[in-house]
């Protein structure tokens, strides 16, 4: 009984405060009080002027606090090891936490506080960023999100790097998401990803639209917020290349941001658009839509789809001279207006337009049944 008690009291959370004001290595238990490693269940306090923690060893630890509201920097190298958080991570003021190498994972209640800079290595497992945290992505080359569930309350600013995703990452932005430079998101470890927005994914830096953009390659779900793709000098531009669905929200209409559904298979259905939301390149319409605000289609397909353009709303069919715009068995009902500047209809196996509002041919193109 009495050895079942004492290792009941030795898992017990402790706190753990950092001793060595000379600097020195996580895994040496000479450089805490007491005189042991934080683990699963601990609290790792570190909070002197001027030190700088070395990971050596690749812990689980129950929860860190990193520097304090005054002066000195106190830093946490991650040394290129992996460090699970079975709690939660905050950088105060003074702390300085960088994941340039190795990997932070989550495991249970990994919550992170405070600004963070991620340049190299991976985020892994559960994260949540809290509403005042900041991530700095700034990855020279590529950024790992593999499997990992990150909720985002705060703000990531994405200065540069490609994120790699893929085997089940689920990103949900219930903050900030801001691009500044045109980088990619992209699926590439397989078996599915998905960023789904819920508050603003931002457009805000890189250069002209048509001369580059951010791409993303991966399933964008915009339930809710905003879409923000700004006007630069000459306009940024937005380029959505894996398909997703638009069923809230908005995206904006500045005067020369561009937002382009480019690759994929689309269903838009509530999210307000403008006409500097383009359907493009190979992307496709499908299932039941609803055109709130505007639409320009520039390329693509609406096979098989159920359109319907909403009182007040406006479609732009702008393929180009000779360019064919595809509605094989579609069902499009016309309660806006659909001005038709250029390209080729064809339609057939069943396809009906029910035309309520405004159907206007500004151009000699044909509409013809050819399948």
């Amino acid at each position: 009984m009495g050895c079942v008690a004492l290792a009941g009291r030795l898992a017990e959370a402790a706190t753990i405060n950092w001793t060595n004001t000379a600097s020195g290595n996580w895994g040496n238990a000479a450089n805490w009080n007491p005189n042991q490693v934080p683990g699963a269940t601990d609290t790792a306090i570190i909070t002197n002027a001027g030190v700088t923690v070395t990971l050596d060893i690749s812990p689980t630890v129950g929860g860190i606090i990193l520097g304090t509201n005054g002066a000195g920097t106190v830093t946490l190298s991650l040394n290129n090891q992996t460090l699970a958080l079975d709690g939660p991570l905050t950088v105060n003021p003074s702390g300085s936490f960088t994941v340039d190498s190795g990997a932070v994972v989550g495991v249970t209640n990994a919550v992170l506080s405070g600004s963070i800079a991620w340049i190299a290595g991976s985020l892994g497992g559960t994260l949540t960023l809290s509403s005042n945290a900041t991530l700095a992505a700034n990855g020279a080359a590529n950024l790992d999100l593999n499997g990992t569930i990150l909720t985002n309350n705060g703000t990531v600013n994405w200065v540069n790097g490609h994120f790699l995703t893929g085997n089940g990452t689920a990103v949900y932005n219930h903050g900030l998401w801001n691009a500044e430079s045109d980088q990619s998101y992209g699926y590439d470890f397989g078996n599915g990803s998905t960023f789904n927005n819920y508050g603003t994914f931002r457009k805000s830096g890189g250069a002209s639209e048509f001369a580059s953009y951010t791409t993303i390659s991966v399933a964008f779900n915009q339930l809710a917020g905003v879409v923000d793709v700004q006007n630069g000098t000459n306009g940024l531009q937005v380029s959505f290349q894996g398909g997703g669905n638009f069923d809230g929200g908005y995206v904006t209409t500045n005067q020369y941001g561009l937002t382009v559904l480019a690759t994929g298979s689309f269903t838009v259905n509530g999210t307000v658009t403008g006409t500097n939301t383009w359907q493009g390149n190979v992307a496709s319409l499908v299932g039941n839509n609803v055109i709130n605000g505007a639409l320009t289609w520039v390329a693509g397909v609406w096979n098989n789809a159920t359109v319907n353009i909403a009182t007040n709303s406006t479609v732009i069919v702008n393929g180009g001279a000779g360019a064919n715009m595809d509605m094989s068995g579609t069902l499009v009902t016309n309660n806006g207006t659909l001005t038709w500047t250029s390209g080729h209809f064809r339609t057939g196996n069943g396809t009906a337009v029910y035309n309520y509002g405004l159907w206007n041919a500004l151009d000699d193109e044909g509409y013809g049944y050819d399948f």
